[in-house]
């Protein structure tokens, strides 16, 4: 069992804050991502659970085993918690096959030219590898050797720092892939830091967002997309539409997009103004004459008549900002590039599914 939990864990340095009364459980076996801002509190909470910090006050548990609180510190060497940073921190003087040794000596596990080759099949890296230094290897295959050494250790928890930030979009996607396919057939649970929101979204069963050292919300990364907290979770997490509304019902609200539905937050009152959050992929526009010969889709609101005021090309697609109501409300939407409507065209805006009110205060990242 490698479950880890932290029960009301708080550290500060100096006058900072770094957490603040942290409360978490992360399952055994699975894969959370903690994402926030720059001095969120990520690396801190990092570094308490592999034990290069001691909390101020709260329990740290790995696997039911308290492993630090304000009477028990268990130091680093002794937690059996793998690291892989970003820079991967490979000794540049040793081979692949040695770095990977290196991490079986320092476990206590023997293993020869099996074990490494074993290693290097697991996180798919080739065995011709083996003689090389790392200076000899692209990015992506640094990190490779640098989770194939921290596995060589057999950790109960696998801490991953901002390990694909460094390597390009293209090599940080199949690099990512593999470290998720490798930790989660190995079943050992893992915690990944990162500042990407696609990388949070596409490698975590859980999701985590810390702001100043508050953790602001937990949930699958589905949940926390659909349903965030505040605006500045959903921006952390994508980009956003916001309108003002008025709520004329428990589900409903009337906006500049019309009326449309919604999942209000708790303690939301009738005849209250609120802002209402959308997706972009929730907004659609199409010319106005094809608008009125389809309305078969009952979950899609046919909303108001806009014009389009630019049309900036992106390739697969293009960026739409519409102007509803003579310029009382100007909108962002995305729409295929292909048919795409021109500038000056007059296209009805349609909602798909429901919005979201947006409670609490207003988080920036």
């Amino acid at each position: 069992m490698s479950e880890v939990e932290f029960a009301g864990v708080d550290k500060s340095f100096g006058e900072t804050k770094a957490l603040d009364s942290v409360r978490l459980v992360v399952p055994d076996g699975s894969r959370t991502a903690v994402i926030g801002g720059s001095g969120s509190g990520k690396s801190t909470l990092l570094r308490l659970i592999s034990g290069f910090e001691r909390p101020d006050s709260g329990v740290i548990s790995l696997g039911g085993e308290i492993v630090a609180s304000t009477k028990v510190f268990v130091p680093a060497h002794r937690r059996n918690v793998g690291l892989v940073s970003q820079d991967g921190s490979l000794f540049p003087q040793l081979t692949v096959a040695e770095n990977i040794a290196f991490g079986m000596r320092a476990s206590g596990t023997a293993g020869g030219q099996g074990s490494v080759d074993s290693l290097l099949d697991m996180v798919a890296l080739d065995r011709r590898f083996a003689p090389r230094r790392p200076d000899e290897l692209s990015g992506g295959q640094q990190q490779r050797v640098a989770l194939a050494r921290a596995l060589a250790r057999r950790p109960r928890v696998m801490l991953l720092d901002e390990p694909f930030s460094a390597l390009d979009t293209s090599l940080r996607i199949s690099t990512r892939q593999v470290v998720s396919d490798t930790l989660s057939a190995a079943g050992i649970t893992t915690i990944l830091v990162t500042h990407d929101r696609a990388e949070a979204l596409a490698f975590a069963d859980q999701l985590v967002v810390l702001h100043d050292g508050v953790l602001v919300q937990t949930g699958t990364p589905e949940e926390l997309y659909r349903h965030p907290a505040d605006l500045g979770t959903a921006e952390l997490l994508g980009e956003c539409v916001v309108v003002d509304g008025a709520i004329t019902g428990p589900a409903v609200a009337e906006t500049l997009l019309g009326r449309v539905p919604i999942a209000a937050a708790s303690g939301t009152v009738v005849g209250s103004s609120m802002r209402i959050l959308f997706r972009p992929e929730q907004l659609s526009v199409v010319a106005t004459e094809a608008a009125d010969t389809d309305v078969a889709d009952t979950d899609v609101a046919a909303g108001p008549v806009a014009v389009v005021a630019s049309v900036e090309f992106l390739g697969a697609e293009v960026s739409l900002v519409v102007q509803i109501g003579g310029g009382a409300g100007l909108l962002t939407v995305r729409h295929p590039a292909a048919n795409a409507p021109h500038r000056g065209q007059r296209v009805t805006v349609r909602v798909l599914g429901a919005g979201v009110v947006l409670g609490g205060s207003i988080r920036g990242t």
